[in-house]
């Protein structure tokens, strides 16, 4: 969670494997696919809308 105000990177991940339990770490690494990726400036105590546009 971010309560701040300022400058964050947003990414968006998904996973084509099935998981069961806790995701564990979300990276290239553990089999994460990322497929979106924006650069954004947050307002504190606001809903910001951070990536649009997507297709999965």
């Amino acid at each position: 969670m971010h309560f701040g105000s300022g400058a964050v990177v947003s990414r968006v991940f998904y996973k084509p494997t099935p998981i069961a339990g806790a995701p564990g770490a979300i990276s290239a690494a553990n089999g994460w696919t990322q497929f979106g990726t924006a650069n954004n400036n947050v307002v504190a105590n606001a809903l910001n809308q951070l990536l649009t546009g997507l297709t999965l």
